[in-house]
């Protein structure tokens, strides 16, 4: 019977080990994983660059007097959208633990608040809401309220 609970004992300790570095290397796996997914999201944003640029502070867009009706060119307008649409992957990507809300806000939340200041995009986003509400979605996640008035 000692032998018994002694080989029971090396068992469960032994399987207890295998858990834990089991667990360890869904852990390290999930952890690579996003990481990964960090980097191909940032991998993507270089295609919005141009976008990216003039949404910022100081852009050819952040002009007050900006208006997507007269100071976009077509393919601007189709790169905007795009860029649009990225942020609603990123919002479906945390919605499904793929991205942390941590690392979005690390990374991309002051890109979401370029276009959230941007009168005329908003304006654009609002008034075409069934087209955009995965995006007004994300924007209500992180406490961006679209009925605020843009600096």
């Amino acid at each position: 019977m000692n032998c018994d609970c002694i080989i029971g004992a090396l068992m469960l300790t032994t399987t207890l080990i295998g858990f834990g570095f089991t667990y360890y290397g869904i852990i390290k796996n999930r952890k690579s994983s996003q990481i990964q997914n960090i980097l191909r999201l940032k991998k993507q944003l270089l295609d919005f660059e141009t976008i990216h640029a003039k949404l910022l502070p100081g852009g050819e867009w952040s002009n007050p007097d900006f208006s997507l009706e007269t100071d976009i060119t077509n393919s601007d307008f189709s790169l905007l959208n795009a860029y649009l649409g990225f942020f609603e992957v990123c919002f479906l990507m945390i919605n499904e633990k793929e991205l942390t809300e941590k690392e979005f806000r690390i990374f991309l939340l002051y890109r979401l608040k370029n276009i959230f200041y941007n009168k005329s995009i908003m304006n654009y986003i609002n008034t075409h809401p069934h087209d955009w509400h995965v995006l007004l979605k994300l924007f209500e996640k992180f406490q961006l309220k679209t009925t605020q008035t843009p600096l």
